[in-house]
């Protein structure tokens, strides 16, 4: 469990045996969940059902593309 101020979350943690974004593959990677409140995964208009962060994003130089849409990533 945890909390900021009244809100308490039931937070939890599972392993992934392998996670990939287009080309890039991390394996035994640790996922959480219950961070975010039912509410939040439908506000943006699409279904949150999880979200790659920056442990995951910290390995790469990120640049994202908008004229075309896309994401690169380079170690």
């Amino acid at each position: 469990m945890s909390g900021a101020g009244t809100v308490i979350l039931d937070i939890g943690y599972f392993s992934i045996k392998k996670l990939g974004l287009g080309a890039t593959n991390h394996e035994h990677v640790i996922g959480m969940y219950g961070p975010f409140p039912p509410p939040l995964y439908h506000n943006a208009g699409f279904i949150v059902d999880g979200l790659i962060s920056h442990n995951y994003l910290c390995h790469y130089a990120w640049t994202i593309d908008f004229e075309e849409m896309t994401m690169i990533l380079a170690r």
